[in-house]
């Protein structure tokens, strides 16, 4: 930000979540891991089908209580670009100013943040009750996001709609084993924190940013067709060098999931976002085969472990 520019984060409808994101899905600095990752296997437990439903999320959150929760944080969201709007206007427009204006709006997202999870997790947490209780109720051990299943499994929606806006307390029940679950799952968030895809996150910005500079540099004097075909050019270059960086890492990341897969005799492996409830957390086991197969050293803040493991 510069010269006292003021921008300030949209408001998601999401929040931190363990089963339920309320964004399914999120946006990922390499295009080439943007899809997810599943792997399916022949063989392995017996066919899943009897022990899996499905659920709607998107219906889930269009639920009252959820509507008013979103307008509620873009309200305060506008309030704090606002806010950030008439700092910024009472900074000089130098490099001084312009630091005080990044350190304005860095309190205020964080102001912005706090409000999101103290609005959005009491209804994260009583989705997720909901989900838990209809599942155990009807003997599921795995509930899938409706919009990756196509035929074969109970839409249990209208069921979790009505736990959720029931008048009665929802907790949490205690976690099943999964030891048996006939469907896996890795958290594509963990392997994009480890050290060797940050790595590449980094050349890629460098790379960005000099491309951005030779484009700035040959683009004076030139017609608007040249400026054209250089902009091509130079996008070219920046995707075969994604793909060079990248693919490797996909790659072995797939190579992971699968052994992973084979050794617990799973038949089917989805990433995180698509489980709504149950099936058996392979993150750990994907990370390390990783690390192993890359020669990475794990994450930047050392730590490989999936949330919630021990």
């Amino acid at each position: 930000m510069q010269d006292g520019e003021t921008t300030m984060t949209s408001t998601s409808s999401g929040g931190g979540s363990n089963k339920v994101p309320l964004i399914a899905g999120f946006v990922l600095l390499l295009v080439a891991i943007a899809a997810g990752w599943f792997v399916l296997r022949s063989g392995g437990v017996g066919s899943p089908i009897k022990k899996v439903a499905s659920l709607d999320s998107d219906a889930i959150y269009q639920l009252e209580d959820f509507t008013r929760a979103r307008e509620h944080l873009d309200k305060k969201n506008a309030e704090y670009t606002k806010k950030l709007e008439e700092f910024a206007a009472t900074q000089p427009r130098n490099e001084e100013g312009a630091r005080k204006v990044r350190e304005k709006a860095s309190e205020l997202e964080m102001e912005l943040q706090q409000e999101r999870n103290k609005t959005l997790q009491p209804l994260q947490t009583r989705a997720e009750a909901a989900i838990a209780i209809v599942a155990r109720n009807k003997n599921y051990k795995v509930v899938l996001d409706k919009r990756i299943v196509v035929y074969g499994v109970e839409d249990i929606t209208e069921d979790v709609k009505s736990q959720f806006t029931s008048k009665t307390e929802l907790k949490l029940p205690a976690e099943d084993d999964t030891k048996d679950s006939p469907i896996a799952y890795f958290d594509q968030d963990v392997v994009r924190n480890l050290k060797a895809f940050q790595e590449v996150d980094l050349k890629l910005a460098a790379l960005k940013n000099e491309l951005g500079e030779e484009f700035r540099k040959k683009a004076q004097g030139r017609s608007q067709q040249e400026v054209e075909n250089l902009q091509k050019e130079l996008m070219m270059r920046m995707e075969a060098r994604q793909e060079s960086e990248v693919a490797p890492l996909v790659q072995a990341v797939n190579q992971s999931v699968t052994e992973a897969a084979e050794t617990n005799n799973v038949s089917l492996v989805l990433d995180k976002v698509h489980v709504m409830y149950g099936g058996r957390n392979l993150t750990n086991e994907v990370v390390e085969t990783f690390l192993k197969k890359t020669g990475s050293k794990g994450t930047s803040a050392g730590n490989t472990k999936a949330p919630g493991s021990p």
